[in-house]
């Protein structure tokens, strides 16, 4: 039988779809493979005291077949992490290492990937007791991948390893140097998004160590820049009323949001605990 033009666009449909819902299959079957890979790590992360071998090497054999199924997908490299974490595990370090080596140098060009693979891959040597080597590696994803997000989160890294270690001397430079750091960061980038998330790392910074007086310098500082917006306000007076007493100051501020900010969720909180304020003695 002769298909008509109409019925050969129909069979022509047809086939579009078809392969677009063989791609949506496909798609679907390494997003169950991989929720159900990453709930059974999750587990052993949870277990580690006691996980067996056995399943430990189980569960790499799941991300293994992830990354035989689809090796230049997103899945492989959470994949690649997976197992990484997952030697970490069994206290296999090399072998982490060398996963995370792997993934830095087949992401080129994927800096985000490549600075997370050389985090993981300093945080090694830290659990395997080699902090020397991973500060070493660490300074290296703060010079190499400086405009990534784990970029960022070096400095105060840094600064928590010493603070937990009982290290005061050293969290002191640590956190000083993070201030630097951040504050170097948003200087370079003005009126960016990267800018003010600079800044505000200062800021928990300073309150990490308690250093309130230093807090409030930043914030009086950004506020003769910037005008401060009315959740750093309620921060600023939080600070007054909760960690330095300082019940004036505390009123003041309360009552610079209600005046700049009517109208708005900040505006009620600052009210009521202005009202609070005023009726203690």
């Amino acid at each position: 039988m002769k298909l008509t033009k109409h019925k050969g666009v129909q069979w022509i449909v047809l086939g579009l779809v078809m392969v677009m819902t063989a791609g949506c299959s496909s798609q679907y079957t390494m997003e169950r493979k991989l929720w159900l890979a990453n709930r059974a790590a999750e587990k052993v992360v949870r277990n580690e005291a006691v996980i067996s071998p056995f399943e430990v090497n189980r569960v790499i054999r799941l991300f293994e077949n992830i990354i035989a199924k689809a090796p230049d997908s997103s899945y492989a490299v959470t994949a690649q992490l997976r197992i990484g974490q997952l030697y970490e595990v069994r206290k296999s370090y090399d072998a982490a290492r060398e996963i995370y080596a792997a993934l830095e140098t087949s992401s080129a060009g994927k800096v985000e990937i490549q600075a997370m693979a050389r985090f993981r891959l300093a945080q090694t040597y830290e659990k395997e007791g080699n902090w020397a080597q991973a500060l070493v590696v660490l300074q290296d994803v703060l010079k190499k991948y400086d405009k990534t997000g784990e970029s960022l989160a070096v400095p105060l890294y840094i600064a928590r390893y010493y603070h937990k270690n009982g290290d005061p001397a050293n969290a002191k430079r640590a956190y000083a140097a993070a201030i630097e750091h951040f504050q170097s960061m948003a200087d370079r980038f003005p009126k960016t998004k990267a800018a003010l998330l600079c800044r505000n790392l200062v800021l928990r910074t300073y309150i990490e160590q308690s250093d309130w007086p230093g807090a409030l310098d930043y914030i009086g500082a950004l506020d003769k820049q910037y005008r401060l917006g009315p959740d750093t306000l309620m921060l600023q007076a939080k600070i007054y009323e909760q960690r330095l007493k300082n019940k004036p100051k505390a009123m003041e501020t309360y009552q610079r949001i209600i005046n700049d900010f009517p109208n708005t969720k900040v505006m009620e909180v600052a009210r009521k605990n202005l009202e609070a304020l005023n009726t203690k003695k």
